[in-house]
């Protein structure tokens, strides 16, 4: 949608950006589950071993660290793709980019934990600190659980009821909300946009 909207000559920025964005979001899961776990000391899968919860912890240490020196990472994976690179050493360059990004990251990661702990609430379920640290375990996984688009649904509601259920939340509240949240941020932003780029071509 990026691609096809804007001007040909944007299309390496926009491919840049949307990769290094979509990282910097995969990060703020990963650090927020991260915490959950250490809070609540458990996961769907019961609770890990100490040995592992430091190994989790040791690996997310330089996917952090990614955030500052995703140049550096995109020429490891991507070698043959100089022009991105030097297009991305630049937009990197920039005075404060690493951290607006990332901050960015995390306020979108917090605007959704309180979209969806809204939405519980308004079907009926009690949200407290608790549920919260569950819903960061909800994104964490949903997060590392691969799926095609089509198939996202089926996977952000069942990661949400094998989740979500251990805070006690019934399966019908579960299944509405995350269903909810999905038309709300994914479904009516699609269709808008669907109608704003027919109306320019």
């Amino acid at each position: 949608g990026r691609l096809f909207y804007f001007q040909r000559r944007h299309r390496a920025s926009i491919t840049i950006l949307t990769l290094y964005t979509n990282y910097a979001q995969f990060a703020a899961s990963m650090l927020f589950g991260f915490t959950s776990l250490i809070l609540l000391n458990t996961t769907p899968l019961g609770s890990p071993p100490h040995y592992l919860t430091w190994w989790l912890g040791i690996f997310l240490v330089p996917i952090v660290l990614g955030l500052f020196y995703f140049d550096a990472l995109f020429k490891l994976f991507f070698p043959s793709r100089m022009r991105l690179y030097n297009r991305m050493k630049g937009l990197q360059s920039r005075s404060h980019f690493h951290w607006r990004i990332t901050g960015l990251s995390l306020l979108r990661h917090i605007v959704f934990t309180t979209q969806l702990a809204l939405t519980l609430t308004a079907f009926g379920a009690k949200v407290g600190m608790t549920e919260i640290l569950w819903i960061w375990q909800y994104y964490f996984w949903v997060t590392l659980a691969p799926s095609i688009f089509l198939g996202k649904i089926v996977v952000r509601d069942s990661v949400a009821l094998w989740v979500l259920a251990l805070a006690f939340i019934s399966s019908e509240t579960i299944v509405v909300s995350s269903l909810t949240i999905w038309v709300m941020n994914l479904l009516i932003p699609t269709l808008i946009s669907l109608f704003i780029v027919r109306q320019k071509s």
